[in-house]
Formats: C-alpha cells, sequence, structure tokens
C-alpha cells in the first residue's frame, strides 16, 4: 500500500518537472494534467482522522476547472484574441488557488492527512508558479493583476482569524504566500529569485507540517491538549518563522519580495504586509495555547516531539545567521 502510494506521487513530480522544460503552453498542459491524475491516488490514501475523499474530489473539480480556463486561454491566443491571455491567467490562479479561487485550498487540505498537505503546499505548488506566463507587460495588466493579489493576500489574513483547525489556518496561510511569490514575478523578479523564495519558504512549511505531524494535532484545542513540556517554546519557532517573524527563517522571502518590490508596487506590499501582520496573530494562538492550558493528556513519549524541536530551533537560528550575514554584505 505504502510502496504504491510512493509511486504515484514519484510519477507527479516527474510529470511536474517535465512541465518546467516545455516551449509549447499546450504540453504544459499536458503535463498539468497528467500530474492531477497521478496525485489524486496518493491524495486517497487514509490515515487516522483522515477521510481523503472528499478533499480529492475537491481538488479534483478545482484543478479540472483551472484546466478549462488554460486550454480555453491558449485556444482563444491561437485564435487572435488578446483577452485570451487574461483566461489563461485565471486557469494559473485557480491552480494556485489564488484569488478568486482560493477557498478550495483550505476545504481540500480540512480531508487530507498531513503528508498529503504538504504535498500540495509545496510540490504542487512549485510547478504552476514558474510556469505561469510573464504577461504584465501592460500597465492595465499589471494593475489589475495587483489588485487581484492584494484583494488574495487581505482575504487570506483576514479568513485566517476565523479558524480553528489547522489545516484550514495552514491553507488560507498558502494563500497569503502564493500572493508573495505572485507578486515578485509580477515585479520582473528573475526565476532565480523565485526559486531562492521557494528555497526558503518550502523547509519552513516542511518543518510546521512534520511538527503537527509528529505531534498528530489537528486543531487549537489539541493543540492545548498536548503534553508539549519545555520546549513548546522552542517547538512553536517554526510556526512563527511561517508567519513571517522578523528574525527567523521565514522572513527571508518576505524580505526578498519587499526588496524587489518597494520600487515597483509600493500599495500591494502595504497590503501584503498588513495581511502578513493578521497571519502572524493567527500564528501566535497555538503558542498562547500551549503555554497557558493545562495539559491533559499525553502521547506517550515526546522524544520524536523533541527531536523536530530542536530541528526548528537550528533551522531557524540559522535564518537568523544567513540574515545577518546578507545585511552585513549590503553594508560593505
Amino acid at each position: 500500500m505504502v510502496g504504491r502510494h510512493v509511486l504515484y506521487l514519484s510519477m507527479a513530480m516527474m510529470f511536474g518537472i517535465l512541465s518546467l522544460f516545455q516551449s509549447s503552453p499546450y504540453m504544459v498542459w499536458a503535463m498539468f494534467e497528467l500530474n492531477l491524475f497521478m496525485i489524486l491516488p496518493f491524495l486517497l490514501n487514509r490515515s487516522e482522522f483522515c477521510h481523503p475523499t472528499k478533499g480529492a474530489v475537491i481538488y479534483f473539480g478545482c484543478q479540472s476547472i483551472a484546466s478549462v480556463y488554460m486550454i480555453g486561454g491558449m485556444i482563444l491566443q491561437d485564435l487572435g484574441w488578446s483577452g485570451g491571455v487574461f483566461v489563461l491567467l485565471l486557469g494559473f490562479f485557480c491552480k494556485l488557488g489564488v484569488f478568486p479561487f482560493y477557498s478550495w485550498v483550505p476545504r481540500t487540505m480540512v480531508s487530507l492527512s498531513w503528508l498529503s498537505c504538504l504535498v500540495l503546499l509545496t510540490f504542487q505548488k512549485v510547478f504552476p508558479i514558474f510556469c505561469v506566463p510573464e504577461v504584465w507587460v501592460s500597465s492595465m495588466v499589471e494593475f489589475w493583476f495587483m489588485v487581484v493579489l492584494g484583494i488574495s493576500g487581505v482575504l487570506a489574513g483576514g479568513m485566517m482569524f476565523f479558524q480553528t483547525h489547522l489545516k484550514a489556518g495552514l491553507g488560507y496561510s498558502s494563500v497569503l504566500n502564493m500572493s508573495w511569490v505572485l507578486s515578485l514575478k509580477m515585479v520582473g523578479g528573475s526565476e532565480s529569485l523565485v526559486a531562492t523564495f521557494l528555497f526558503f519558504y518550502i523547509p519552513v512549511v516542511l518543518s510546521v507540517i512534520v511538527l503537527f505531524m509528529v505531534a498528530r494535532v489537528y486543531t487549537l484545542a489539541d493543540v492545548a491538549l498536548f503534553q508539549w513540556g519545555r520546549y513548546r517554546w522552542v517547538t512553536y519557532l517554526a510556526v512563527l518563522s511561517l508567519g513571517g517573524v522578523p528574525g527567523l527563517m521565514g522572513f527571508l522571502p518576505k524580505l526578498i519580495v519587499v526588496s524587489e518590490m518597494i520600487s515597483h508596487c509600493w500599495l500591494l506590499m502595504v497590503a501584503l504586509l498588513v495581511s502578513s501582520a493578521f497571519s502572524i496573530l493567527w500564528y501566535t494562538a497555538p503558542v498562547v495555547m500551549a503555554g497557558v492550558s493545562l495539559p491533559a493528556y499525553s502521547e506517550g513519549s515526546n522524544k520524536s516531539v523533541w527531536a523536530v524541536s530542536y530541528l526548528s530551533l537550528f533551522f531557524n537560528l540559522l535564518g537568523l545567521l544567513v540574515l545577518v550575514m546578507w545585511c552585513l554584505t549590503s553594508v560593505f
């Protein structure tokens, strides 16, 4: 059973990687379709407190809608209609879970296992990000693109306030982070900068999801009841890092975007920073609940949780070191 799911995941990753090397948009679309059909059996793997059928159906339906937008936009472009590029972009927005197609992300994640959530928030987002066409050469296109990303970030940051389920909160966090990375592409950020953003972002997401998966917590109530011990503050450095708290590793991707956007779209930059401030308030909720609530039960040995905590501490201290080195190189 496990080997079969690993095979499906490997094939999905293979088709996703192949999409990065296609020159024809139709071939990119075909690789995305093959990736979708291979990832569905992986998403259907069952675990405790996980009923993935509903999430897999929602994911398949939304990705199918995205495919229709993408192929329709490419056909309209070939027919000479300039508006086809907007339809194509709608397909990528739906695939990535950006406004106005953002609601499927938390709905899907709530029904899936933590491992499936990790794949959806990382690898399944990487391939479309690099394949998004750079069409914002017109000031009008750039304006509407900026408006969409600003609304997406504000909505995601605001909706996080109402989430008590950890997977739903991380889903809205993904919507917000997609607004950040697409903003980087909008201002003409190079592929190397986008890759650097993802290089810092993916390990941060990985550390948080592995932490929740090892502790087997799903809601804020589970966090309050779990016996974290004296390592709870070290453990939740990973959560605060994903929120982009300055000085931690998760702050570096946002610093890259801000340094590129400060001379291009300062209004969008302000909207994303305010949205991130809202999200940080949600990320502090697990920290507060883990610190002030009396643990009602223990999951047995906490050695695995402590191991993840130490790795999180090392990872975030490494982020602080990178930040200090970046500041020194900028000064000198």
